[in-house]
């Protein structure tokens, strides 16, 4: 494989073998994170459509241990998300994407987790895909993209340790290139804990 350039970031290695890398590397994480959240890490399912683009990730998850404006009956906290996805576009020209990223997500939710309890979520994180085709006369403006997004959801389970929600995420690489046509997805992530 040659050396590929996408906007600001060039790399030589096929992104099969970073995916296979990433997968470690989360792997290896897992036992750190789980030391410093106290916690063992969740794992979450999501699936996403745009009118054009289609896509599904696999992440991990890491509780954070701290929690601020505890005084009422909601408290904001968060967790960090590593993810691999694959996108496909649609239409002449489609693309298969494969893409591994790293978002700190911040969850204002109720403080109790008896039976059912509701969150909202925000979030920026940094994203690196394989190609920025998407389709024919569609494509990404670099292969580093910002992806941030807004979700509702609920938790549940005997300790609240599951959730299912919905998000709104947008990507795009926030004015890195003059290319930054940005893509939308709607999603629905589900994530079973394990503590």
């Amino acid at each position: 494989p040659g050396v590929h350039a996408q906007g600001l970031f060039v790399y030589a290695v096929p992104m099969k073998v970073l995916l296979k890398f990433s997968a470690i590397a989360l792997c290896a994480l897992a036992p750190l994170a789980t030391h410093a959240a106290g916690k063992p890490p969740g794992i979450a399912l999501m699936a996403g459509a745009s009118p054009k683009e289609n896509m599904g990730s696999l992440s991990l998850t890491f509780d954070w241990p701290q929690k601020w404006f505890t005084e009422g009956d909601w408290q904001l906290g968060g967790y960090w998300e590593a993810d691999v996805s694959y996108w496909r576009g649609s239409g002449e020209g489609a693309s298969n994407i494969y893409g591994i990223g790293l978002t700190p997500v911040f969850r204002l939710e109720q403080k109790r987790h008896e039976g059912v309890s509701y969150f909202i979520e925000g979030a920026i994180g940094a994203h690196l895909f394989s190609t920025v085709k998407l389709y024919q006369g569609r494509k990404m403006g670099t292969a580093f993209e910002f992806g941030d997004h807004i979700g509702v959801g609920v938790r549940f389970g005997d300790r609240g340790e599951h959730d299912v929600s919905f998000r709104y995420q947008h990507y795009s690489n926030g004015g890195i290139s003059k290319n930054n046509q940005g893509v939308n997805f709607q999603q629905i992530r589900f994530k079973v804990g394990f503590e």
